[in-house]
């Protein structure tokens, strides 16, 4: 067999290639906040020079739950640019199926680590959404900290119960901004929606969506304490904070993803384990050839990454996987995001 997968827009050798894995069938970048921020910074750029537009999800256990259960959830977070893992169960679901990531990135963090990036290069960040004042009180508070950074308010988000329904004046008001990247507070799915509704209407390179973010920026909602954080327990912190809201949430979480989880977890561990490194054909001097023996490993297979940091086009066969394990799946998510590449 052949996998049978490409990114639109390919024209240039990649950069690099930036690891992800499978959890759910939800494809999530492994990515420190410093890679995440410089993974942003060079979308931007790429979507200056292309005018192509970039959605980056902040992933969650909730995220999943949406996506398992709506057909256009799953759509928006497989055809998503970054999905970062947000989360602490998606960083403990990834490392039992043997494919670790290396933490979560919190959606706070990365808010204000691109405030802390504009302020050193001029990047243009927009705060869009939240409750009555949150994103002018978000983008106050921002400017006090960096007083060099370029945030501006994209203004209050008037309620709206289909994605088709968005007030008009609010995508004037979002493109008047010249934003390089606009972090939409509507909450999941909803935020998610409306970046890929509009997004290519408003001439934004970045879109992100954050959540209730801005509602920590501004004080409305407390952070764990940093132990809690380093531990992974910032949820149990949420939890005790807003019972009424988190608790059924997060048993729903439980409810819909752990037998899916189970299953994820029973169906990849039976595939079969990789023998021996790919055997790779350079066969033009952007293309190559990939013949897998058993699975695929991009961490354990120097030579599969360097050619897969190199070459443009990759062709990759699958004859000899009966059934790929989860490092094999989580290679293949990592071959076919590759920014400037193709893979067949």
């Amino acid at each position: 067999a052949m996998a049978a997968m490409s990114r639109p827009g390919a024209s240039a050798a990649p950069a690099g290639l930036r690891r992800s894995v499978v959890v759910l069938g939800v494809t999530v970048d492994d990515d420190t906040l410093e890679e995440a921020v410089d993974e942003i910074a060079r979308s931007v750029d790429r979507g200056r020079r292309t005018g192509r537009r970039h959605q980056i999800t902040t992933v969650n256990a909730d995220f999943l739950t949406n996506a398992v259960c709506d057909p256009d959830v799953m759509a928006v977070l497989r055809h998503g640019d970054m999905n970062i893992a947000e989360g602490m169960p998606l960083v403990w679901a990834a490392a039992t199926l043997g494919t670790p990531v290396r933490g979560r990135v919190a959606g706070v963090d990365l808010v204000d680590a691109l405030a802390d990036r504009s302020a050193s290069t001029g990047l243009r960040l927009c705060l869009l959404g939240g409750g009555p004042a949150v994103s002018a009180e978000a983008t106050r508070l921002l400017r006090i900290r960096y007083p060099d950074a370029d945030v501006v308010d994209g203004g209050e988000f008037p309620r709206f119960d289909h994605v088709d329904d968005v007030d008009e004046a609010v995508l004037e008001r979002t493109r008047a901004t010249g934003a390089d990247v606009v972090c939409v507070a509507l909450g999941n799915p909803k935020q998610e929606h409306f970046i890929r509704r509009y997004g290519p209407e408003l001439g934004v390179p970045v879109l992100i969506g954050v959540g209730g973010t801005l509602d920590f920026i501004v004080g409305r909602r407390r952070r764990a304490p940093v132990w809690m954080q380093r531990l992974g327990l910032e949820w149990v912190a949420r939890a005790v904070q807003e019972p009424a809201r988190l608790v059924p949430r997060y048993a729903r979480d439980a409810w819909v993803c752990t037998p899916r989880f189970a299953s994820q977890w029973r169906e990849q561990r039976r595939g079969p384990r990789v023998s021996r490194p790919a055997t790779i054909r350079v066969t033009g001097p952007d293309h190559a050839d990939v013949v897998a023996h058993g699975g695929l490993d991009l961490d354990g297979d120097v030579e599969l990454r360097a050619v897969s940091s190199s070459m443009r086009s990759l062709c990759v066969d699958l004859s000899a996987v009966p059934s790929a394990d989860a490092r094999t799946i989580a290679t293949l998510a990592s071959l076919a995001r590759r920014p400037a590449g193709e893979l067949r």
